[in-house]
């Protein structure tokens, strides 16, 4: 018998994406679906949007909640959920029509914990997607897969384009009230499992839009991504000593995104700033000598040694994309 399959789709204020990302869903080519929509105190007709889609596919869940941020939209639906298997869709996203299926065979062909598939990133209205790609197939430790996200290779943090089995999250949810809820959560999901399997194939589209937390101006929030990372690599010092550079990889790579999303002024957040350039100079030289760690990051520590007004110079004018 397959096994059952549940989608969990955190829904706020995306009544202009809400259709293409429901429709990638009840189409899927694997049928044995338990479909939550989460409503998180949405202001436009999502509300509306997920209840019609409920009267006319059995399948589907809507829950109508306070708004109370991305983490709690998923634990409450993870508090429901009944599937063998849990995957994370956000409601901005779209999934091509055999996502759940190739996931499925991947868990299925290895007996694995957790099965990964590749991101397609592309912007807003203006999707594109590669005609053909080698579905080359890897298979993981948990400190394996840990480093590979870390050094962020072929996969990362996000909580998306993942199928986990359910009980992972018996003991685990994501942290109330906070940005960057996938950096918090997915290494201790990993780190509860045997096996984890990556196929290379591109089946979640990604969609950057210009109002997302990641492209959105600077606020004190953004700290709580430099907290997280250094909980982890507290975490992995301690637990997996071995792949301790990853982890200080990963938190450099933090701090220089944070920095990098500071405004220019001194007088502006200067503790923070203190903060960060102290953490980079910690451990930069580690960075600098560590052969797998991405080579944004690398030539970042190497302009850190000019001064932090350089490397905001420098980073701003030649280079484009996020650390």
């Amino acid at each position: 018998m397959e096994p059952l399959i549940s989608i969990i789709v955190p829904i706020f204020n995306v009544e202009r994406y809400i259709h293409k990302c429901i429709n990638s869903i009840v189409n899927q080519t694997y049928k044995n679906l338990e479909i939550i929509l989460v409503n998180d105190g949405s202001e436009d007709n999502c509300g509306t949007i997920c209840d019609e889609y409920a009267e006319i596919d059995s399948r589907i869940k809507v829950i109508h909640k306070e708004n109370g941020g991305l983490s709690d939209a998923r634990n409450v639906a993870i508090d429901i959920i009944t599937g063998d298997y849990v995957t994370f869709i956000d409601s901005d996203d779209f999934v091509e029509a055999d996502y759940v299926e190739y996931l499925v065979k991947l868990i299925q062909k290895y007996s694995a914990d957790v099965s990964i598939c590749n991101i397609n990133k592309t912007f807003e209205d203006k999707y594109k997607k590669e005609d053909s790609i080698e579905d080359i197939q890897y298979i993981y430790t948990q400190q394996e897969a840990i480093m590979q996200m870390l050094y962020q290779k072929l996969f990362d943090v996000s909580a998306c384009a993942k199928l986990y089995k359910t009980e992972l999250f018996n003991s685990i949810r994501y942290p109330k009230g906070k940005y960057y809820e996938d950096l918090a959560t997915t290494y201790l999901v990993f780190d509860k499992c045997t096996k984890i399997v990556y196929g290379s194939l591109q089946k979640y589209n990604y969609i950057v839009r210009e109002n997302s937390i990641s492209t959105s101006q600077f606020s004190i929030k953004r700290m709580e991504l430099i907290d997280i990372a250094e909980e982890m690599l507290n975490f992995i010092s301690a637990k997996y000593p071995n792949i301790k550079k990853a982890a200080i990889s990963k938190f450099i790579s933090s701090n220089f995104q944070v920095f990098l999303q500071t405004p220019n002024e001194k007088s502006l957040f200067a503790e923070e700033k203190r903060r960060i350039i102290n953490n980079i100079k910690k451990y930069r030289k580690t960075v600098l000598f560590d052969g797998k760690s991405r080579s944004k990051n690398r030539f970042a520590v190497i302009l850190s040694y000019g001064g932090m007004p350089l490397l905001r110079l420098v980073w701003n004018r030649f280079c484009t994309g996020r650390m």
